[in-house]
């Protein structure tokens, strides 16, 4: 069974953003994040997923930390940010994504995309 275990983390800029987050997630169950505007949900799902740092604790995925190939290509969050120019075509985004992510598999994405 997969396991998304946070234990201790916490997250500082000037001030402290959360701290001491401890938290395990079991394949199949739903975490609801609730907070005001920015009380660091976001932050807290960038830190998970790796796209930010975190300043304390560890995150972790079936026992294998962010640093490692397992957890990078099984972990991810998608952000409300759009970090692609709005005239890149899907094709475009896909070859970029070739280059970011190693493992990531093209023909699968198209054969995806040829579903819609």
């Amino acid at each position: 069974m997969n396991k998304l275990q946070i234990k201790n983390i916490g997250k500082h800029y000037r001030k402290s953003v959360f701290q001491d987050l401890s938290f395990n997630l079991n394949e199949g169950q739903i975490l609801g994040i609730l907070g005001k505007n920015g009380t660091g949900k976001t932050t807290l799902l960038d830190c998970i997923s790796g796209q930010k740092q975190i300043s304390s604790g560890m995150v972790m995925y079936n026992d294998q930390p962010q640093s490692s190939l397992v957890f990078k290509t099984s972990v991810a969050h998608v952000s409300t940010k759009n970090f692609f120019d709005e005239s890149e075509t899907v094709q475009q985004i896909l070859l970029e994504y070739t280059l970011l992510f190693p493992d990531f598999q093209l023909a699968k994405a198209v054969e995806q995309l040829e579903l819609w």
